[in-house]
């Protein structure tokens, strides 16, 4: 059900209601609402509660992976009637036989079971290049990007795979830092390994027995090829402070992961949740999303990149007032394996990274020697404008090199 009403003294209309499947059985979770700038999520319940501009506002646009768009005309809820907001599934004819009878979920389950024959079960060694940079309340303060290689330690248990990192820095160069918030920082490159989903499988939906609390179904648009399975999936566990959805894709042939991504959203009602109250701010979670890629090389799957990237509010923790808004961006692109060890020395790897620390000396050549990817989740450019306001980069990255 939706209704609205307008907030004549500001000019405002909120909207709130519920955003269900086609089929009127169940809701639909974390469907996004949006009105030009404006837009929020609708929660594990399919409810959601927005305010509009009266004067700017000309639709709302309901969208969620999976489902067609709906667009719907503000001046439909000036009356403060309430209707309900029907999604329809993208849902298409297949060709016969792409399917071969199996479900959404039995191809993941097979999927899962297949990661230890697939995917790489021993110490490897990959290089590669990482990115973080950091948005504080709307403008990019921080850049760090180095130049890496990591151990891989991976062992087979229980018919899983999972891996202990290790990383050697082999060039590293920072900006100038411009966060105000001050809190301790992790170690982010660490972290980021530690949640690749094919490896790490603990609290994703790779992991078997967390099936039951997700729902599956096929991407049927056909614009992948049918060699590919392409599956959505969204948690339906209610007790949790945050839920999940996203999307895999899996070889039809091979039944070897692809791609992963997870998009985690701040559940408000959680039954359970968990409380940060270290350091001097509060963190609140409010969204992330985690792309992960894999490429087969020599027959067997290796991880071809990592980017995540997540917003937390800020408050501080003795008036509980939100000071920041931030986004973290991190990019982790995998540019060769090495089956061998390499020939630098076993104990310069390191279980941390220490990129926020790490004494560097500067490479002129940087970019000559190292093929650098474009970023990922943003343009250079955006993050450049607002990091070279007083300096351009290439001096930050000089100057923070001297020992």
């Amino acid at each position: 059900m939706l209704s609205a009403c307008i907030v004549s003294a500001q000019n405002e209309i909120k909207i709130s209601g519920t955003v269900l499947d086609d089929s009127m059985q169940y809701a639909v979770p974390f469907a996004t609402v949006s009105v030009k700038q404006t837009a929020t999520l609708s929660d594990v319940t399919g409810k959601f509660s927005l305010t509009v501009s009266a004067d700017n506002a000309d639709s709302i646009i309901f969208s969620c992976i999976g489902y067609e768009n709906k667009k719907i005309p503000v001046r439909s809820f000036l009356s403060g009637a309430e209707q309900n907001i029907k999604l329809l599934r993208k849902i298409y004819e297949l060709p016969p036989g792409t399917i071969h009878g199996l479900t959404s979920r039995t191809i993941i389950e097979i999927a899962i079971k297949k990661i230890p024959e697939i995917f790489v079960a021993d110490t490897f060694y990959q290089e590669g290049f990482y990115r973080q940079y950091h948005e504080e309340n709307n403008k990019y303060v921080r850049l760090i990007e180095a130049a890496i290689t990591i151990e891989n330690r991976a062992e087979k248990n229980n018919a899983s795979l999972k891996t202990n990192e290790r990383v050697l820095i082999n060039h590293i160069r920072r900006s100038d830092n411009k966060e105000r918030n001050d809190d301790e920082h992790g170690d982010h490159l660490i972290d980021l390994l530690e949640e690749n989903p094919v490896y790490h499988s603990l609290g994703t939906v790779l992991n078997i027995k967390s099936l039951d609390l997700y729902r599956f179904y096929f991407d049927t648009t056909l614009t992948y090829p049918d060699s590919i399975y392409h599956i959505f999936y969204y948690s339906h566990d209610r007790t949790r402070d945050r839920y999940d959805r996203g999307e895999i894709f899996i070889d039809a042939t091979s039944f070897a992961v692809l791609n992963f991504t997870i998009e985690e959203f701040k559940n408000d009602r959680p039954i359970r949740g968990e409380n940060n109250l270290s350091g001097r701010y509060h963190w609140d979670f409010l969204s992330s999303r985690l792309v992960a890629e894999y490429k087969m090389k020599n027959g067997k799957m290796y991880t071809a990149s990592l980017m995540k990237t997540y917003t937390h509010d800020l408050y501080d923790i003795k008036v509980y007032t939100k000071e920041f808004t931030v986004t973290e961006c991190f990019e982790l692109t995998l540019q060769r394996d090495i089956q061998s060890k390499p020939a630098v020395m076993q104990q310069y790897f390191s279980d941390f990274s220490n990129l926020y620390h790490r004494k560097y000396i500067y490479d002129a050549a940087f970019g000559k020697n190292y093929s650098i990817p474009g970023f990922y989740f943003q343009k250079s450019e955006v993050i450049k404008r607002d990091l070279e306001k007083n300096k351009k980069l290439e001096e930050q990255f000089l100057e923070n090199g001297i020992e």
